[in-house]
């Protein structure tokens, strides 16, 4: 229960640090807790019951599921786990804030990040009708009238006065829904919202007719609902929303600003929303390459020649036992603790009684033997040619064979692709140019 009573000693530490009370937040304040599903049973038991005897007030909790990628736990042996920086080299933030809104409500369930959904649910929803509409009025106002000075619904007509209480009403639902945290309903009725201003502006046509007032007043109810939808999708898509409001020459506008009153000079606008492009799928390279440490080094007891090892592949894949004809270049003690690149997806095999499931990779010039140098990476950690990615199907040690991996300056290429992980070059010393990878 250490990192419970955590949460409330940093509280503390804050306000020391800032002369504040820790109890305003603790005992007067709401406290909310957001805990993936494998830890609920100590926030749902053992911490309630601590804070109970102290006369803490309960925590609000809310319960995660896991993260799955297309339909997989997340895995780094397997090439499915991402870090925030990882991912973003390659996609938006907000594409993927969009799309956990889009899955997330009170319920305990795992959410798929499967990558088709993903681009096609930021290119045809939150592209295509929320930023549509959004880009399409904001450009089409600038463009022709670089302000808004009428708005629909400032001369009383009867239908602009029913539709600003329809999306009014339908703002107060998302409001709702935040509260309650289910942002994947609260996510819908914002889009229900842009619906009905893409409609209204797509039956008006105000492009048949600029210069009417009617048009003009069309166009400024738009451009408001624009802004108020920056407004609800803000705790979403806080890029998004600040670009709206630059074109309208404001910033980090609240809850109470949401009105169809505001008039005034616009800005040009900028892209909303970033359009994704599928990236290219992998070349699939036959074998599994994964970084792990040699934890044991024992001599073979039926063969002079070999050592068996155990090495450790990180939590995911544990342990494994590794026959290796190493004993004629290294001693015991360069072997202990040292990382290595392993195939793991050879076909386990008995050798001299002692059982084998996966084979260390060395680089060979017929008089020297090197390790394949990854010091810098963490075990468990994929270690692919560029543009790859390791297959995980069973081989044997002839489909092995067939593949021709070679040292050059240093590296390990396959038809001139580099070995490498996601931290560093694999590095290889101590052998001549164009030794073999075996």
């Amino acid at each position: 229960m250490d990192a419970p009573i955590g949460y409330i000693s940093s509280t503390q530490n804050y306000c020391d640090k800032h002369k504040l009370n820790w109890k305003d937040y603790w005992y007067k304040g709401e406290v909310q807790h957001f805990i993936g599903k494998d830890i609920a049973y100590f926030h749902f038991l053992f911490w309630p019951a601590i804070l109970m005897a102290l006369d803490f007030p309960l925590p609000h909790i809310t319960v995660h599921g896991f993260i799955t990628v297309n339909g997989e736990k997340m895995s780094k042996s397997r090439g499915t786990f991402f870090t925030a920086k990882d991912f973003i080299k390659t996609y938006p933030a907000e594409a993927l804030r969009f799309f956990y809104a889009n899955h997330l409500d009170r319920k305990v369930i795992d959410v798929d990040l499967n990558f088709e959904d993903f681009i096609a649910l930021n290119n045809n929803v939150l592209m295509g009708s929320l930023g549509n509409f959004c880009y399409r009025v904001l450009t089409f106002a600038h463009k022709n009238y670089g302000e808004v000075k009428w708005i629909a619904g400032d001369f009383g007509n009867a239908g602009d006065i029913t539709r600003n209480s329809q999306v009014e009403s339908m703002i107060e639902s998302v409001q709702k829904y935040y509260l309650q945290q289910d942002f994947k309903t609260a996510s819908k009725e914002i889009l229900k919202i842009a619906d009905i201003g893409n409609s209204y502006f797509q039956q008006a046509e105000p492009w048949k007719s600029k210069d009417d007032a009617k048009s003009k007043a069309v166009v400024g109810w738009c451009v408001n609902l624009a802004r108020d939808l920056s407004i609800i999708t803000s705790p979403i898509l806080p890029e998004f929303a600040g670009k709206v409001q630059h074109t309208l020459g404001e910033k980090n506008l609240l809850w109470e600003n949401i009105n169809f009153k505001w008039k005034g000079k616009l800005h040009e606008v900028s892209m909303l929303v970033q359009k994704l492009e599928k990236v290219p799928e992998a070349v699939r390279f036959p074998l599994h390459m994964v970084v792990g440490q040699i934890k044991e080094v024992k001599d073979h007891p039926n063969a002079d020649s070999l050592y068996v090892l155990k090495v450790d592949f990180g939590v995911e894949m544990g342990t494994r036992q590794v026959v290796a004809g190493l004993k004629k270049y290294f001693t015991k003690d360069l072997l202990l603790d040292r990382k290595a690149v392993f195939c793991c997806n050879l076909k386990p095999a008995t050798i001299r009684g002692e059982k084998s499931e996966a084979m260390i990779l060395v680089a060979d010039d017929m008089e020297s033997v090197s390790l394949l140098e990854v010091g810098k990476t963490e075990i468990g950690s994929e270690v692919t040619f560029e543009g790859t990615e390791n297959s995980h199907s069973e081989i044997t040690f002839d489909d092995f064979k067939k593949l021709i991996l070679m040292v050059s300056n240093g590296k390990v290429w396959y038809e001139k692709k580099k070995l490498a992980t996601k931290v560093q070059d694999v590095q290889v010393h101590g052998v001549k140019e164009g030794a073999r990878i075996m």
